[in-house]
This record gives C-alpha cells, structure tokens and sequence, in this order.
C-alpha cells in the first residue's frame, strides 16, 4: 500500500479578475492571488514566510506588496499582527466585513502608555530644541 494515498494535494486558484490585471507582473499576480486565497479571515503570513513560499527573498516580498498595494487592505502594516485581504473578494468588500471598514482611512497609530507613538524617543518635534509649546524664550535684544 502507498503511504501517500491520503495525503491531500494544495492548489493556489487565480481568478480571472486577478490574471487580467494590467500593470502588475506575473509574481504580483500570483501573490493577490495567494492573498485572496484566505477570503474573509485575511493573510497573516510574515515578508520570510511568503518568501519561503515563493521561494524569493524577502525584499522580492516587500516589491512585491508595493507593487499590489492598490489591491490590497492592510491592518497593522508595520506590526507583528499584520493582516492583509485582497479588495476584491466577494466577502472583504461586503458591508458588514467586521475587519475593515471600506473607508480606506487608515488605522491610527498605536499609544503606548506614556501617551507617545510607539516608536517615538521625544514627546514633539520641538522637544528637539528644548523649547515646549508655550514657552517664551528669552528675548535677543
């Protein structure tokens, strides 16, 4: 007996609405594809893992994301919980999508609990020369 008798065969479907895209290369094409692939629930899969799927680098992954940007809706772009749905499926673009709003405003920065951006080193742009809103600095007459 085979050993590979149950084993179960993945395949990646393109829709026409994707392989008629003009503007975009065949690798671009594939990727939305993969992204449409997970309907509703959104792609979480990181830059090194669509790479070791595509076997390309990361920085492929990260022109290629560029390139297909239009096509795509992003949560958390730059975090750790980055989720991706491709515009064009039937169930992301549905009003009641409870992920994304299809008001293309992006999502706001994360706070942390000091009230900054994360990221952010100074409370403001002016706190790099030391003056705060507000303050008067001496005169120079």
């Amino acid at each position: 007996m085979s050993e590979t008798k149950n084993q179960k065969q993945f395949y990646l479907k393109i829709p026409y609405e994707i392989l008629n895209l003009t503007g975009i290369g065949l690798c671009e094409k594939v990727l939305l594809a993969h992204i449409y692939s997970f309907g509703a629930k959104g792609c979480w899969q990181s830059n090194k893992t669509l790479a070791e799927i595509f076997m390309t680098s990361e920085r492929s992954i990260r022109r290629w994301l560029v390139a297909i940007k239009a096509f795509l809706l992003v949560k958390n772009p730059k975090g750790y919980y980055r989720t991706v749905w491709a515009r064009s499926h039937p169930e992301v673009t549905s009003p009641g999508h409870a992920e994304w709003d299809n008001t293309d405003k992006p999502y706001p920065l994360p706070l942390a609990k000091n009230g900054r951006h994360v990221g952010q080193k100074r409370s403001s742009e002016s706190a790099k020369n030391g003056f705060r809103y507000g303050q008067i600095c001496p005169s120079t007459s």
